[in-house]
């Protein structure tokens, strides 16, 4: 990675410093001498000697930087702001749920992470393409149709179900001894009926792993497009009804709240939010308002208890509830579709 190919030699140490499991970044190992190696050790002592709060403090003197936030603006394209939203979403689950990341080395990816959102807070879109893939709310059953279906199939764990059961099937009819069916129950603790209603049930409703629900339908394009209109909204109503399956979301965030997102300092609020995380394992800052407007607003400080209570304000009435608001999993969904767009996790 450039970013780590290219630190100077004072960066390098304090990099693996205040990220330690930096040190076996493979470019970060190409680059350390014995004389690098003492200088770290000696830093890292110096930073230990401090508490936790000591830390994030030396952590935002030495890398927060609101001026890294200006490439960011209203008149960005929705998908670019998701995909700043997503990283930090993917981060964020990552701090908070450790014992779902247990294979791989999740302290190393968690302290790459945070190290590159410090020095390059606003991410390209273009090196996270791979975090969607094209959407469509309705496609045809063609060979690229079928792959997208199947996909889902996959992905749930249908297919897997489907020769599983079969192999199940085979193994209590042998080992049965001709004893016919009396035996299923035995061998697999089920009744027969619902074993078999386990091969169905998956091609009547696919049911993806993000719970999104898929039908497949045949139309008559004999039919005016009148008559297919009235019929497939009739059609809709009834399988909603038969599933109780609704929308995720109505609609999605109107364009204009770009603004909010960025008069509100919502990144920067969740860049603290990481930041937090990584230093004390736990969110602790969202009880004091005033320190996190000292961070994100520094403007309203300095100055007199009126303006920094002003700050303090601005992040529990605005700030918060907008990230709240954007980091709804339904939310982004439902941006990225109407942008035809859909996460790759979602699939």
């Amino acid at each position: 990675m450039t970013l780590f190919k290219n630190l100077s030699a004072l960066e390098l140490i304090n990099a693996v410093a205040f990220f330690p499991k930096l040190k076996e970044q493979r470019e970060i190992q190409s680059k350390l001498t014995q004389n690098l190696q003492k200088s770290i050790d000696q830093k890292t002592s110096k930073i230990n000697r401090n508490g936790k709060s000591e830390l994030f403090d030396l952590l935002i003197t030495q890398y927060f930087d609101l001026n890294n936030y200006t490439k960011i603006t209203e008149n960005i394209d929705l998908v670019e702001w998701i995909t700043q939203f997503t990283i930090r979403k993917n981060l964020i689950h990552r701090l908070e749920f450790p014992e779902l990341y247990l294979s791989g080395n999740n302290e190393l990816i968690i302290q790459e992470d945070v190290f590159k959102l410090l020095r390059r807070p606003i991410v390209d879109p273009s090196d996270f393409t791979f975090l969607y893939s094209f959407h469509s709310s309705i496609s045809t059953l063609d060979v690229s149709g079928l792959k997208t279906l199947a996909e889902s199939y996959m992905k749930n764990g249908s297919f897997q179900l489907i020769d599983d059961n079969y192999y199940l099937l085979d193994q209590i009819y042998n080992e049965a001894n001709n004893d016919g069916l009396s035996n299923i129950s035995r061998h697999s603790g089920m009744e027969p009926l619902e074993l078999c209603d386990l091969l169905n049930e998956p091609v009547e409703n696919t049911l993806s792993q993000s719970g999104n629900l898929k039908v497949t339908a045949v139309i008559d394009m004999d039919i005016d497009d009148d008559q297919l209109i009235k019929e497939f909204t009739a059609y809709l109503k009834q399988v909603r009804n038969d599933t109780g399956h609704k929308p995720v979301v109505n609609k999605a965030l109107k364009d204009g709240q770009r603004k909010t997102w960025v008069s509100n300092r919502v990144l920067e609020y969740l860049d603290i939010k990481i930041l937090d995380l990584y230093v004390n394992g736990k969110e602790t800052l969202k009880k004091t308002p005033v320190k996190l407007a000292e961070i994100i607003f520094p403007q309203h400080h300095h100055l007199t208890p009126l303006q920094q209570g002003n700050g303090a304000d601005k992040i529990r009435k605005s700030t918060i509830p907008n990230v709240n608001e954007i980091m709804n999993e339904e939310i982004i969904k439902r941006i990225l579709i109407d942008n035809k767009k859909v996460c790759m996790s979602n699939l």
